[in-house]
């Protein structure tokens, strides 16, 4: 009944979806590797500014160098050089 010319009208476009379709897949998944490569490009960015912005200057480190620095020698002389187990004993 069916002969064989027959029986492959529409395969070729069948097959032309198909492959379309993949494509079209293929395409969308490397684009959502390219957003994902961007956006933790972006968050590497902002992270590096953030690490620069907040580091501590070269002025700073040794300003408070040295107020740590008097406030100990302040400290030793309110004590009166006591050791520091006998300080640690008062605070309990």
């Amino acid at each position: 009944m069916f002969n064989k010319k027959n029986r492959q009208h529409g395969v070729t476009l069948l097959e032309s979806l198909i492959a379309i379709v993949l494509a079209a897949l293929g395409v969308i998944g490397m684009i959502g590797i390219q957003l994902r490569t961007l956006a933790d490009t972006q968050n590497t960015v902002r992270r590096e500014h953030l690490r620069r912005t907040r580091a501590p200057s070269a002025h700073l480190v040794a300003e408070t160098a040295a107020l740590a620095r008097s406030e100990s020698k302040r400290v030793k002389a309110e004590t009166g050089d006591i050791p520091i187990r006998r300080i640690a004993a008062w605070a309990w």
